[in-house]
């Protein structure tokens, strides 16, 4: 999974060519408690259907840029336009079901 420390390596990452996208707002290891394991296990699922991608806690800028203030965030981006917002736990069911809205999408 690739950490982004900047507004414009974001952008990059979630411009309207790059398809579905998954930003994760961790904050510090205090915060991750099982998130970390979650993540691996669903790029390991779906990490041909959505990139993955974590913002550094000191990359605050982008913190700022998309008023995250409670941890975790995890905003899904489509087309470069956050689609869903979830905040807390992931649930994977719900990480498949974006995945596949999206895929009958385009269809």
């Amino acid at each position: 999974m690739k950490t982004i420390h900047s507004v414009d390596a974001l952008q990059a990452e979630v411009d309207t060519s790059s398809g579905l996208v998954l930003v994760v707002f961790l904050g510090n290891s205090v915060d991750r408690f099982g998130e970390d394991e979650l993540l691996k296990e669903l790029e390991a699922n779906y990490g041909s259907r959505i990139r993955f991608v974590k913002v550094s806690p000191e990359a605050t800028e982008v913190w700022e840029e998309f008023r995250i203030r409670g941890k975790p965030v995890y905003l899904f981006f489509h087309d470069g336009i956050v689609i869903e917002r979830t905040l807390g736990r992931l649930d994977p069911q719900n990480v498949a079901l974006i995945i596949e809205t999206v895929e009958q999408r385009r269809e």
